[in-house]
């Protein structure tokens, strides 16, 4: 279970900034269009590792156990199924980073006018999907697909064991979920400087997918996720860019949360990194 900080914040453009104060929304993007773009390839090859993980599993702790291994059958077949299924309505992908004012965020940005929201935590949990911190360590991704796979072998020899009783099913779907989810909080190594935390939200109605437009991939399919109440306290802090640090600009930024009655608990900060182009 993630420990929530108080507050994520998310790097945005002046109109990712404008959209986010006036709508109470973030957007999240497909997971195929990414800045990693692994992504999707990654979860293939996850569950398959993840596959001779679980037959492993069973033998250790099941030797001698046909209907274990039955079970562990039915794991591994369920969940590559909704790993498939996902394709056409997949998770959509919002990031947010656990710190402010990272160099590493403001350069994605290049000459725009960068800026960092501050959000806080209850804003920011999800009426639906899921909000988690990345993993980025490989070992630690099949520890937690395993973890499930154990739940869910053990709770179904459990129930075996009881053929006068019909079992409750909802828990095994649950972990089910529980793990394609997990496959969304998987992230390359190489990305771990970027502190990355995800909402993400599955979409599986054509449509609540909307799209916007970016010079470098085209069409983005996109869905939008709310920030809980829009109350006073949901923004907390607005960070300026290193490229941007005119008076204008934070004169703006004041003009900007009045529009919304946000102006009050909401901090205006300059970044500190002494970056230019």
């Amino acid at each position: 279970m993630d420990k929530y900080p108080d507050m994520l914040y998310h790097y945005t453009t002046a109109s990712g900034l404008i959209g986010i104060i006036q709508s109470g929304q973030l957007w999240a993007t497909h997971r195929q269009f990414l800045n990693d773009s692994s992504e999707v390839s990654r979860g293939d090859h996850i569950l398959e590792e993840h596959e001779s993980d679980v037959r492993t599993l069973v033998k250790e702790k099941w030797p001698d156990s046909d209907r274990a291994v039955e079970i562990g059958e039915e794991w591994i077949k369920r969940v590559k199924d909704f790993h498939q299924i996902a394709g056409p309505f997949p998770w959509f992908v919002a990031s947010l980073c656990s710190k402010p004012d990272l160099l590493t965020q403001w350069i994605t940005y290049g000459h725009e006018s960068g800026y960092c929201v501050g959000i806080s935590i209850d804003g920011l949990k999800p009426a639906s999907g899921i909000l988690r911190s990345v993993i980025y360590k490989h070992e630690a991704q099949l520890k937690k697909l395993r973890s499930l796979a154990a739940k869910f072998l053990s709770g179904k020899i459990e129930n075996s064991q009881f053929q006068n009783e019909t079992p409750d099913e909802s828990e095994f779907d649950n972990l089910i979920t529980k793990a394609i989810g997990e496959l969304v909080s998987f992230k390359n190594a190489a990305f771990s400087n970027e502190n990355e935390w995800r909402i993400a939200k599955w979409a599986d109605k054509p449509d609540q997918i909307d799209f916007r437009s970016t010079p470098r991939l085209g069409v983005i399919p996109y869905t939008t996720i709310e920030l809980g109440k829009r109350d006073k306290s949901r923004i907390r802090e607005i960070w300026i860019g290193p490229t941007n640090l005119g008076d204008e600009a934070e004169r703006a930024i004041e003009l900007l949360l009045d529009s919304q009655g946000l102006r009050e608990n909401a901090k205006i900060l300059k970044s500190k990194i002494p970056l230019r182009w």
